[in-house]
Protein backbone atom coordinates (compact mmCIF):
# COMPACT_ATOMS: atom_id res chain seq x y z
CA UNK A 1 0.00 0.00 0.00
CA UNK A 2 1.72 3.43 -1.27
CA UNK A 3 1.25 6.58 1.24
CA UNK A 4 1.31 10.06 -0.77
CA UNK A 5 2.73 13.03 1.29
CA UNK A 6 1.21 16.13 0.14
CA UNK A 7 4.09 17.93 -0.90
CA UNK A 8 6.43 19.12 -2.97
CA UNK A 9 9.01 20.44 -0.42
CA UNK A 10 11.81 17.83 -0.85
CA UNK A 11 13.59 18.59 3.20
CA UNK A 12 9.63 18.17 4.53
CA UNK A 13 9.55 14.96 2.46
CA UNK A 14 12.36 13.61 3.47
CA UNK A 15 11.70 14.82 7.14
CA UNK A 16 7.94 13.04 6.84
CA UNK A 17 9.99 9.70 5.10
CA UNK A 18 12.08 9.52 8.31
CA UNK A 19 8.88 10.24 10.83
CA UNK A 20 6.90 7.43 8.97
CA UNK A 21 10.05 5.19 8.35
CA UNK A 22 7.67 2.11 6.97
CA UNK A 23 9.91 -0.22 5.83
CA UNK A 24 7.75 -1.99 3.44
CA UNK A 25 5.43 0.57 1.83
CA UNK A 26 6.48 3.47 -0.79
CA UNK A 27 5.83 7.08 0.50
CA UNK A 28 5.36 9.54 -2.59
CA UNK A 29 5.48 12.93 -2.90
CA UNK A 30 3.56 14.85 -4.77
CA UNK A 31 5.97 15.28 -7.17
CA UNK A 32 5.93 11.45 -7.71
CA UNK A 33 2.34 11.25 -8.22
CA UNK A 34 2.80 14.20 -11.09
CA UNK A 35 0.00 15.92 -9.34
CA UNK A 36 0.78 20.00 -9.99
CA UNK A 37 -2.58 21.50 -8.77
CA UNK A 38 -2.08 24.60 -7.17
CA UNK A 39 -3.40 24.16 -3.59
CA UNK A 40 -4.56 27.31 -2.45
CA UNK A 41 -4.16 27.03 1.52
CA UNK A 42 -6.51 29.86 2.59
CA UNK A 43 -7.73 28.12 5.84
CA UNK A 44 -8.70 30.05 9.44
CA UNK A 45 -7.22 27.18 10.82
CA UNK A 46 -4.26 24.20 10.24
CA UNK A 47 -7.51 21.75 9.93
CA UNK A 48 -8.65 23.45 7.26
CA UNK A 49 -5.68 23.91 5.12
CA UNK A 50 -4.42 20.37 5.84
CA UNK A 51 -8.25 19.02 4.77
CA UNK A 52 -7.99 20.76 2.04
CA UNK A 53 -4.44 19.66 0.66
CA UNK A 54 -5.44 15.67 1.48
CA UNK A 55 -9.10 16.12 -0.57
CA UNK A 56 -7.19 17.78 -3.58
CA UNK A 57 -5.74 14.47 -3.72
CA UNK A 58 -7.91 12.44 -3.31
CA UNK A 59 -10.22 13.37 -5.34
CA UNK A 60 -7.42 12.04 -8.58
CA UNK A 61 -6.34 8.85 -6.55
CA UNK A 62 -8.39 6.95 -4.29
CA UNK A 63 -6.33 4.08 -3.77
CA UNK A 64 -3.67 5.32 -1.52
CA UNK A 65 -3.55 6.29 1.72
CA UNK A 66 -3.01 10.18 1.77
CA UNK A 67 -1.59 12.18 4.53
CA UNK A 68 -1.54 16.10 4.57
CA UNK A 69 -0.30 18.55 6.92
CA UNK A 70 -0.20 22.21 7.66
CA UNK A 71 1.99 23.28 10.23
CA UNK A 72 2.94 26.91 12.33
CA UNK A 73 5.26 28.87 14.64
CA UNK A 74 2.94 30.76 16.92
CA UNK A 75 4.87 33.18 18.95
CA UNK A 76 3.43 34.61 22.35
CA UNK A 77 5.59 38.41 22.14
CA UNK A 78 3.75 38.78 18.23
CA UNK A 79 0.19 37.86 19.63
CA UNK A 80 0.48 34.04 18.32
CA UNK A 81 1.85 35.18 14.91
CA UNK A 82 2.87 34.12 12.01
CA UNK A 83 0.29 31.71 12.66
CA UNK A 84 -1.82 29.74 10.44
CA UNK A 85 -0.29 32.09 7.59
CA UNK A 86 3.51 31.24 8.19
CA UNK A 87 4.55 30.34 4.85
CA UNK A 88 2.83 33.31 4.05
CA UNK A 89 4.73 35.76 6.46
CA UNK A 90 6.05 38.77 5.28
CA UNK A 91 5.79 37.49 1.84
CA UNK A 92 8.46 39.24 -0.06
CA UNK A 93 11.13 37.96 1.83
CA UNK A 94 13.57 34.81 2.03
CA UNK A 95 13.10 32.64 4.30
CA UNK A 96 16.60 33.98 5.80
CA UNK A 97 14.95 37.33 5.69
CA UNK A 98 12.05 36.41 7.67
CA UNK A 99 13.87 34.54 10.26
CA UNK A 100 16.11 37.50 10.67
CA UNK A 101 13.37 40.11 11.01
CA UNK A 102 11.45 38.00 13.23
CA UNK A 103 14.71 38.40 15.90
CA UNK A 104 14.61 41.86 15.19
CA UNK A 105 11.09 42.50 16.25
CA UNK A 106 12.18 40.43 19.74
CA UNK A 107 15.35 42.71 20.59
CA UNK A 108 13.91 43.93 23.24
CA UNK A 109 11.50 41.36 24.05
CA UNK A 110 12.98 39.94 27.66
CA UNK A 111 14.68 36.31 27.44
CA UNK A 112 11.97 34.85 29.23
CA UNK A 113 8.96 36.22 26.90
CA UNK A 114 9.94 34.96 24.18
CA UNK A 115 7.88 31.80 24.31
CA UNK A 116 6.51 30.17 21.34
CA UNK A 117 5.50 26.69 19.89
CA UNK A 118 5.10 24.67 16.57
CA UNK A 119 1.85 23.67 15.96
CA UNK A 120 1.13 21.04 13.64
CA UNK A 121 -2.05 19.00 12.23
CA UNK A 122 -2.20 16.11 10.18
CA UNK A 123 -5.30 14.60 8.21
CA UNK A 124 -5.24 11.16 7.16
CA UNK A 125 -7.62 9.83 4.13
CA UNK A 126 -7.92 6.16 4.02
CA UNK A 127 -8.49 4.24 0.79
CA UNK A 128 -12.10 3.70 1.60
CA UNK A 129 -12.11 7.60 2.18
CA UNK A 130 -12.67 7.99 6.01
CA UNK A 131 -10.58 11.23 7.35
CA UNK A 132 -8.72 11.35 10.86
CA UNK A 133 -6.74 14.30 12.12
CA UNK A 134 -4.01 13.62 14.30
CA UNK A 135 -2.20 16.82 15.92
CA UNK A 136 1.35 17.75 17.92
CA UNK A 137 2.45 20.80 19.62
CA UNK A 138 6.66 21.68 20.21
CA UNK A 139 7.03 24.18 22.99
CA UNK A 140 9.79 26.58 23.11
CA UNK A 141 11.25 30.14 22.61
CA UNK A 142 12.83 32.41 20.13
CA UNK A 143 16.40 32.71 20.00
CA UNK A 144 17.98 35.51 19.94
CA UNK A 145 20.06 35.17 16.79
CA UNK A 146 20.26 32.86 14.04
CA UNK A 147 21.54 30.09 14.83
CA UNK A 148 22.52 26.90 12.19
CA UNK A 149 21.48 25.84 8.79
CA UNK A 150 20.09 22.02 9.33
CA UNK A 151 15.98 21.96 8.78
CA UNK A 152 14.08 24.51 6.79
CA UNK A 153 11.86 26.95 7.94
CA UNK A 154 11.99 29.21 10.96
CA UNK A 155 14.16 25.88 12.57
CA UNK A 156 17.07 28.22 12.60
CA UNK A 157 15.33 30.67 15.25
CA UNK A 158 13.21 27.95 17.50
CA UNK A 159 14.69 26.50 20.35
CA UNK A 160 12.63 23.57 22.02
CA UNK A 161 11.84 23.26 25.47
CA UNK A 162 15.03 21.39 27.41
CA UNK A 163 17.56 22.12 24.64
CA UNK A 164 20.09 24.91 24.36
CA UNK A 165 20.63 25.23 20.80
CA UNK A 166 17.80 26.00 17.64
CA UNK A 167 16.43 22.90 15.04
CA UNK A 168 19.06 24.84 13.01
CA UNK A 169 22.00 23.23 14.78
CA UNK A 170 20.34 20.26 17.30
CA UNK A 171 20.78 16.69 15.00
CA UNK A 172 18.37 15.54 12.64
CA UNK A 173 17.29 12.26 14.95
CA UNK A 174 16.40 14.55 17.98
CA UNK A 175 14.00 17.00 15.56
CA UNK A 176 12.17 13.56 14.16
CA UNK A 177 11.80 12.79 17.85
CA UNK A 178 10.52 15.71 19.80
CA UNK A 179 9.09 18.05 16.82
CA UNK A 180 5.67 18.93 16.43
CA UNK A 181 5.43 17.11 12.97
CA UNK A 182 7.03 14.09 14.62
CA UNK A 183 4.62 13.92 17.17
CA UNK A 184 1.45 14.49 14.88
CA UNK A 185 2.93 11.91 11.75
CA UNK A 186 4.16 9.22 14.67
CA UNK A 187 0.16 9.65 15.74
CA UNK A 188 -1.28 8.93 12.18
CA UNK A 189 1.50 6.01 12.05
CA UNK A 190 0.31 4.17 14.40
CA UNK A 191 -3.43 4.66 13.77
CA UNK A 192 -2.49 3.35 9.90
CA UNK A 193 -0.68 0.90 11.73
CA UNK A 194 -3.32 -0.57 13.90
CA UNK A 195 -5.69 -0.37 11.05
CA UNK A 196 -3.85 -3.31 9.66
CA UNK A 197 -2.82 -1.77 6.64
CA UNK A 198 0.64 -1.78 7.41
CA UNK A 199 3.18 -2.69 9.56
Amino acid sequence: MDIVVATNNNNKYREIVSILNFKQSRVLSLKDIDFNDKIIEDGQTYYDNARKKAQAIREKIQDKIILADDSGLEISALNNAPGVISARYLNGLSQKEKNAEIIKKLEKIDKLKRNAKFLCVVCLIMPDGESHFFNGVCEGHIAEEIQGERGFGYDPIFIPSGFLKTFGVLSEDIKNTISHRAIAFTRAKNFIVRSGLLE
